[in-house]
């Protein structure tokens, strides 16, 4: 009952594996090129008489506030009801939240920043976590991204919806959330999602609805193309609107068992009294391994005016390229177990000219 399925199929997608910590070791029931990941399983047959069940969560919840002026001495407490709801249209998945109450959820972690750029916090809310992949776009902040440390933040630039910027401040003070819907899932080759969130008024900012709508369909044997399509600012009130498209390639059967991916993207901002120099757009060819030749070549471009508000912006006007090349050796006999060679570059000029950072990694 917690997963979603079709009942009139009798075959799943399946995968498991073993771990053996102290040696180090992981067995998988099906893998390729010594990688263990969801993208690749078994089938698994014979499943009958699995019922879903009604498939229907309802939790309501409530907090009290106290509060004592201890000035005057006066005092007051406050009632907040909350209400969420969720409900498995199978296959998609229905949500619901009213005035959302996220009190519960996981503090972040702590992180020193010792450059002059921000710093990436990721989303813990069930709320947005749930299907939350489906909200990817163009392999932005996953594997595809440079492993130089300090650079994690600049390879989450240009998400195009950042769960993050909802509910929350720029200075990180929680905003109340009114209500607000949310339904995702797959069906057949498509992978839908569709979030709309009305957000309290907060300081000058006034109350907003918050929207993003996400498609993807599969092609090929394993690729993919999609678009998203956001509307709203939860930081200011001026109008904003995001629209992208995004081409992710993956072939896992290439001789060896090796792997070849690649992803283009481009996206446009639209925001009030702002005209031109509002673009994003990417490209990128990796040949991950988890042995012999590795290797990755990138190139991203935000332009000075691109702003996507309902997604995460570190840096802009200023294009990316990233180079890695590695070569990882597991012998068969002997003392050794494993030895990799990594070599990372990474160039970021501003789009009018000029050096504005640059690694080298060697590992």
């Amino acid at each position: 009952k917690s997963i979603s399925f079709d009942p009139n199929t009798d075959t799943w997608g399946l995968n498991f594996s073993r771990t053996v910590v102290r040696k180090n070791e992981t067995t998988a029931w099906v893998s390729r090129n010594r990688a263990y990941n969801p993208s690749v399983s078994g089938l698994a047959v014979g499943f009958e008489g699995l019922k879903q069940g009604l498939g229907l969560d309802v939790v309501p919840s409530g907090s009290v506030t106290g509060h004592k002026d201890f000035a005057t001495g006066e005092t007051r407490s406050d009632f907040a009801p909350s209400l969420d709801v969720a409900y498995k249209l199978t296959p998609l998945n229905a949500s619901l939240t009213i005035n959302t109450d996220f009190s519960a959820t996981e503090v972040d972690d702590r992180q020193v920043n010792l450059t002059r750029f921000g710093l990436f916090f990721p989303e813990k809310r069930d709320f947005f976590l749930r299907e939350a992949d489906i909200f990817e776009f163009g392999g932005v902040g996953g594997q595809r991204q440079s492993s130089i440390p300090g650079f994690n933040t600049l390879a989450q630039n240009a998400r195009p919806f950042f769960s993050r910027r909802i509910g929350l401040s720029p200075t990180g003070a929680p905003v109340d959330l009114d209500y607000g819907a949310k339904i995702s899932g797959r069906v057949g080759r498509w992978e839908l999602g569709a979030l709309s969130i009305r957000q309290a008024a907060f300081g000058p900012v006034s109350a907003d609805t918050l929207s993003v709508v996400r498609a993807k369909l599969g092609v090929l044997r394993e690729s993919s193309v999609g678009v998203i399509a956001t509307h709203g600012d939860p930081t200011s009130n001026l109008d904003n609107s995001l629209a992208g498209a995004d081409f992710q390639y993956r072939d896992t059967h290439l001789p060896g068992g090796r792997t070849i991916e690649a992803d283009a993207w481009y996206e446009r901002s639209d925001t009030e009294g702002v005209h031109g120099e509002d673009a994003a757009y990417g490209v990128s060819v990796r040949l991950p391994s988890s042995q012999g030749f590795r290797g990755t070549v990138q190139y991203k471009a935000y332009e000075d005016n691109f702003n996507p508000a309902l997604g995460f912006l570190d840096r802009k006007g200023i294009g990316d390229a990233y180079v890695n090349l590695g070569y990882m050796l597991r012998p068969a006999k002997g003392r050794l177990e494993s030895w990799l060679f990594n070599f990372d570059y990474e160039r970021v000029e501003y789009l009018d000219g000029g050096l504005q950072t640059e690694a080298l990694f060697l590992r």
